[in-house]
């Protein structure tokens, strides 16, 4: 039935929820911004950014940690001679070196020397005390009151909604940030709306680009001659020093990922430096527009389930297209407000569809609870069209199983009605849960015995459903086998059981009187698995599978051939095989029960060789 006219409503219920809600949805913004970044392939940084890495490597081949501020002032030297514009350092240098004052004196040396082209470090520290939360500046120039302010810009990063790093502080008037330091020094306007950084990449943007080197390289006499013979590496560079290995505690939360401080940093330089910053497009009338397309163009649609269809693939336009204006422009629409809008109105718009069909199939459940079988109800409430089909009946090809324990018969005997009743009761928990599992249908329980089928109703392919009843059988002897540890603890007679597979044609349909239905599967296959089952004790193997079993899995199993068995009604022998494992598992499973087993009857029953 066509959408009603009065559901104009709807997009205006959606847009006033939005826009009142809308508070709680910018984790949901940047998620997908952070989404959007990981779906571009990964950008190549600008050649006018240059990254010099404490990692690892350095800390390596150089003295302990901290070093020696000499070490920096000989990097800064070496840069400035190479001709870098600028020579950034994302380390805190606010306390005396503990090398003495000498070092800090050849350090302070080098800095006023380059103050027109260096930037320092600073940072805003937040503490808790009993009179409340405490900030504190700490500047290098706390150390080093003869630098000008210029030098130094605050390298904290705020910590968005969604946990991760997305753009710079806003500072008080007057100060900068790190990155706003480097730009200032090195020239460049900053424009108010570079404040969302574009990230290029994942972290080791740099490295892959060939534009990141150790900090050792600088010290190396032998490194950095190699470096200076390509004279353009530094020249008219904006050279970043700060700490990538992960025990200098510098890896930062990104979008994208773990990533270096001063990588972070790297990629809001590029930001600004491409003018590819974000500009967020958050005019309420956008919205609305929208989902205004939207209930138009929902409302053309008959079927409430097609209309909820058109809603998704609606909403996934939007995505391609906000990625696109994303990638392109470097505008940002608010496609979070825009998905939970298109897929809510899609609900809505689905609801009364699915109350309908709802109360159809309960109707339709409530005729076919007779059914011992759950997957039939399934399959008919599915595809009701069938219905008719599978009532009259129709052969199909199924494995079937059977399942008994051995001397059951002793063993009731010997128990107290009240404890056989639920030793037997956890015994068939455990096994129907293996059966259901490997989506198998418990037909029915005869008595301790449990009759179950793999590829009936609905089959996967008869390749799927041998493996699935064989999965099923060995989950059934590992569970079997952690139920006797257990019993043996509880001073219990432990349980063992034989199980027979059989595949081949079988007819299901809906046998018994009008005032008891069943649907039930008949016919040979389920006499042969069954006589196969009542071999199992015989044989001396607690699974046996048929030659048409066998002849499926073979490739992808362990089995014992037994040779030709003459089961018990039929007039042809049929060969037989003990199962041992699934091929590339090992036995030891296999073996614990046998070994069990022999225990347990005192007698060697079973010889194994493979």
């Amino acid at each position: 039935m066509r959408g009603s006219k009065s559901s104009i409503g709807i997009p205006l219920l959606w847009g006033f929820l939005a826009l009142t809600l809308g508070k709680f949805l910018p984790l949901l913004e940047l998620q997908m911004q952070a989404l959007f970044v990981g779906w571009r392939p990964a950008q190549s940084p600008p050649p006018e950014i240059v990254i010099v890495a404490i990692d690892e490597l350095s800390l390596a081949q150089t003295e302990k940690f901290p070093w020696q501020r000499k070490n920096y002032a000989l990097a800064i030297d070496r840069l400035m001679q190479a001709g870098a514009k600028v020579v950034a350092l994302d380390l805190l240098f606010v306390n005396p070196s503990i090398y003495g004052a000498e070092d800090d004196r050849k350090f302070l040396a080098t800095l006023l020397r380059y103050q027109d082209r260096l930037v320092l470090a600073s940072s805003y520290e937040v503490s808790a005390s009993q009179e409340g939360k405490i900030e504190r500046r700490l500047s290098p120039r706390d150390i080093f009151p003869q630098l000008e302010q210029k030098v130094e810009g605050f390298v904290n990063l705020p910590i968005e909604a969604d946990g991760t790093i997305h753009r710079l502080p806003q500072l008080p008037t007057g100060e900068k940030t790190f990155v706003g330091a480097i730009l200032h020094q090195a020239g460049v306007t900053v424009s108010p709306a570079s404040k969302y950084i574009n990230y290029l990449g994942r972290a080791e943007t740099w490295v892959r680009s060939g534009q990141q080197y150790p900090f050792s390289y600088l010290l190396e006499q032998q490194n950095w001659q190699g470096i200076l013979q390509n004279g353009q590496v530094f020249r008219d560079k904006i050279v970043l020093i700060g700490a990538t290995a992960p025990s200098l505690q510098d890896i930062q939360p990104s979008p994208l990922g773990p990533m270096a401080g001063v990588e972070i940093h790297a990629h809001a330089l590029a930001t600004i430096l491409q003018n590819r910053s974000v500009t967020f497009l958050t005019a309420p009338w956008l919205l609305l527009v929208w989902l205004f397309f939207c209930a138009y163009a929902l409302q053309q649609i008959p079927q409430p389930q097609y209309q909820f269809a058109a809603a998704i693939i609606l909403a996934l336009l939007a995505v391609v297209t906000s990625f696109i204006l994303w990638q392109t422009l470097y505008l940002f629409l608010p496609i979070g407000k825009i998905l939970i809008t298109t897929l809510g109105m899609g609900t809505t718009y689905l609801v009364t569809g699915v109350i309908q069909e709802q109360l159809a199939r309960q109707k339709l459940r409530r005729t076919l609870d007779i059914y011992v079988a759950a997957p039939i109800v399934a399959e008919i409430l599915q595809q009701p069209d069938s219905y008719y089909e599978i009532m009259a009946g129709k052969a199909i090809e199924a494995v079937v199983m059977f399942c008994d324990i051995r001397g059951f018969t002793a063993i009731a005997q010997m128990l107290p009605p009240q404890v056989l009743v639920q030793q037997l009761n956890q015994y068939l928990s455990a096994m129907v849960a293996s059966i259901i599992a490997h989506q198998g249908t418990v037909d029915k329980f005869i008595g301790d015995a449990i009759m179950a089928e793999f590829g009936s109703p609905l089959s996967r392919g008869k390749t799927q459903d041998v493996m699935a009843g064989i999965k099923a059988s060995l989950a059934m002897r590992l569970a079997l086998h952690q139920l006797r540890k257990t019993w043996r603890q509880q001073g219990q007679i432990p349980f063992f059981h034989g199980i027979g597979l059989h595949f081949g044609e079988v007819i299901v349909g809906n046998i018994g009187s009008p005032q008891r239905l069943e649907y039930a599967v008949i016919g040979d296959t389920v006499n042969t698995a069954s006589r196969i089952e009542s071999m199992t004790k015989e044989l001396g193997f607690d699974i046996v599978i048929s030659e048409t079993v066998y002849a499926i899995a073979q490739d992808k199993i362990v089995a014992v051939d037994l040779g030709q068995q003459q089961l018990r009604g039929r007039t042809t022998p049929i060969r037989l095989y003990g199962l041992v494992s699934l091929r590339g598992e090992d036995d030891s499973l296999f073996q614990a029960v046998q070994r069990e087993w022999q225990e347990y009857r005192g007698k060697n029953f079973y010889e194994y060789s493979c």
